[in-house]
């Protein structure tokens, strides 16, 4: 059987909604959850929870209420969340802005990889790619697509791997300040699925 051990109510409206509300994710690192909130004003929040107590360790504000997208990046103490056009840096323990870089895209980042080589990707709706450095917020490099980037981008040795809503899957090379297109797949529908890639095998769903 299964029961609660906790819950903890938010100080705002919406989390974790894909009907043209608020966008967001969990991340759990070192015991505890990282998630945001929108709010029905002009910002959201994000929150740190003890994952065995339920009890708030810190919560931030941020601006943009529509769709926040958190990652860690555990060799700096960081939580990278996107705000609107912008990505930003909190202390992973105290909930401090340690640094905001962008703009990137017309109005959203659309997704938020993980942390791999300190470097993490963005989606965005102007139908790019970005490439960041994890640990200054510096920008290396862009891939343009044909449509918006919603798919949530996978790194295996120098090869990036993400789908685009233009319905094609997009292998490029990171070669550090640029990237290369070494293959793309049309499939059906959009592409914005977080791919696996396994015994070099990519599996990617799509919405055909």
């Amino acid at each position: 059987s299964t029961s609660i051990l906790w819950q903890y109510t938010l100080d705002t409206d919406w989390v974790i909604s894909d009907m043209g509300r608020h966008v967001t994710n969990i991340v759990v690192y070192n015991n505890v959850v990282y998630t945001s909130s929108g709010g029905s004003g002009t910002r959201g929040t994000i929150y740190a929870i003890n994952a065995t107590t339920g009890a708030k360790i810190w919560s931030a504000s941020n601006n943009c209420i529509r769709s926040h997208y958190l990652s860690i990046n555990s060799s700096t103490n960081t939580l990278l969340v996107t705000d609107g056009q912008y990505l930003k840096a909190f202390n992973l323990s105290t909930g401090a802005l340690k640094w905001q870089r962008g703009p990137f895209g017309k109005e959203f980042i659309l997704s938020l990889s993980s942390v791999t080589n300190n470097t993490i990707y963005l989606g965005a709706d102007d139908f790019t790619l970005y490439a960041v450095n994890a640990t200054t917020g510096e920008f290396k490099w862009q891939f343009t697509t044909g449509r918006e980037v919603k798919s949530t981008a996978v790194r295996v040795g120098d090869m990036v791997y993400f789908g685009s809503n233009d319905f094609k899957v997009y292998a490029v090379r990171d070669n550090g300040y640029s990237a290369s297109l070494i293959w793309t797949y049309t499939t059906g529908n959009y592409v914005r699925s977080t791919p696996t890639v396994d015994n070099g095998v990519v599996y990617i769903g799509s919405f055909d």
